[in-house]
């Protein structure tokens, strides 16, 4: 018996002044029972020698005691992680509601010069020459810009669009988008760069537009005055900055929820190309995709879904996320949690190339091989965001769908430009002040 004294006394678990009991208490009780009932032979065969009485138990009994506490282990595991996935994240999207049609008919499919509601305060849309006034008239659609030069060989073209949906063109628009373009004047040579932003809110139909436009306003105030400036800095330094910049937008979030009591969130995909480089975040399940003509369409994000995960598990596969009954379900969002881990990706750009930043709204209602034969054919950006757009409404436009397609091309020119050129905002949103750009380092 004495051999199993220190189990026993791994019963008695003490919790810390202040604290609740160990969570594991019960797992320690039970194996110090079975332990007990070892030492006591009730399982055993005793064998005797003059002056000595050793038990012995026996290598069958063991494996009958041992494998249903495994078993039971295990299982209660999976179940945990189970529960987490669907929990976590800003109560996972279940917040995100479906909405049907009372009546059972379908909705008429609206076009797309449709305008918003007074209440869905549409994305401003600026004009090439325009730089960040806020002054312009809203519109559904963004001109062809001219492809702004991109390092000595490479330019860039983008066209966004936003759209409510079918099932719920009548409700605010919950997700929000950002594009601007820009030169940093740097002592060698000036260093083209764009910022875009897609940001897909939850938590009821204001505070899911709140939670996207907080997020989006808080990462181009931490982001956009640190990389305009002057100062040198290397590809390690701007992955640094945007990846602080979410991390900032998801503390924001994450206060405004503690002094409102509400639980709204939001994901973020967000692309930083400077030069020919692409540097990617992301958080939830908005995508940012890579078209190549030689590779085809490849998701460059990871889904924090649950959905997700179950494919990677290996217990569904891929087409059954699009009619899983918990593919809404999210596990990681900005404001569910005071810090979250941010994924960040880089991919070196080359002409031809083709970037995607979406909402769930367009993925869900369309699959991946008409979204690569939609960016095969290579037309104007803003043509390209409305036939992305049109098939997703096609698909049942069950979402908010929102794109950001920008397209690589070679250089045909180069233009002198300085400062930087707004695409696209939510009208609430302010540009930051400036101002506060780095300062030169070798000025320090």
């Amino acid at each position: 018996m004495s051999t199993f004294s220190f189990i026993l006394e791994m019963r008695k678990v003490y919790p810390a002044p202040g604290r609740s009991p160990m969570a594991w208490h019960p797992l320690l009780s039970s194996v110090a029972s079975l332990a007990l009932r070892f030492a006591r032979g009730s399982p055993c065969r005793t064998a005797t020698a003059p002056g000595v009485e050793v038990s012995v138990f026996p290598f069958p009994s063991l494996v009958l005691y041992l494998a249903p506490l495994v078993t039971g282990l295990i299982i209660l595991i999976a179940v945990l992680v189970l529960i987490r996935l669907s929990c976590g994240g800003v109560q996972a999207k279940r917040l995100r509601e479906g909405i049907q049609d009372s009546t059972g008919s379908p909705t008429p499919l609206p076009t797309l010069s449709q305008t918003y509601a007074t209440a869905d305060e549409p994305m401003v849309q600026l004009s090439p020459g325009q730089l960040g006034s806020g002054q312009a008239e809203a519109t559904r659609t963004v001109p062809p810009f001219q492809a702004q030069p991109l390092s000595s060989h490479l330019s860039l073209a983008v066209g966004t669009l936003s759209h409510p949906g079918i099932k719920r063109q009548r409700m605010p628009n919950e997700d929000s988008l950002f594009a601007v373009k820009g030169i940093r004047p740097q002592i060698s040579q000036s260093q083209p760069f764009g910022l875009f932003i897609v940001a897909d809110g939850m938590g009821g139909h204001m505070y899911g537009q709140e939670a996207s436009r907080l997020g989006i306003q808080t990462m181009i105030d931490q982001v956009l005055p640190k990389i305009s400036g002057s100062g040198e800095l290397n590809e390690a330094d701007f992955r640094r900055r945007l990846i602080d910049g979410a991390q900032a937008a998801n503390h924001a979030i994450y206060q405004r929820n503690k002094v409102q009591h509400t639980e709204m969130g939001t994901t973020i995909t967000a692309v930083l190309i400077v030069d020919a480089t692409a540097l990617v975040v992301n958080v939830g399940d908005s995508r940012t995709y890579l078209y190549r003509k030689d590779g085809g369409l490849r998701k460059i994000t990871k889904d924090h879904s649950l959905v997700a995960y179950l494919v990677e598990a290996g217990i569904i596969q891929p087409d059954d996320i699009y009619n899983h009954p918990q593919r809404n379900q999210i596990y990681r969002s900005l404001g569910a949690e005071e810090v979250i881990p941010v994924d960040s990706f880089r991919e070196q750009l080359q002409p031809g190339d083709t970037l995607l930043l979406c909402s769930d709204g367009l993925w869900e209602m369309v699959r991946d091989p008409l979204i690569q034969q939609i960016l095969r054919k290579g037309a104007d950006p803003s043509q390209t965001s409305s036939s992305l757009l049109q098939a997703a409404l096609n698909g049942g436009g069950a979402d908010n769908v929102s794109v950001i397609v920008i397209q690589v091309t070679k250089a045909t020119g180069s233009r002198n430009m300085t400062g930087m050129q707004l695409l696209v905002k939510p009208e609430t949103i302010e540009m930051p002040n400036m101002s506060q750009r780095q300062p030169n380092k070798s000025s320090q």
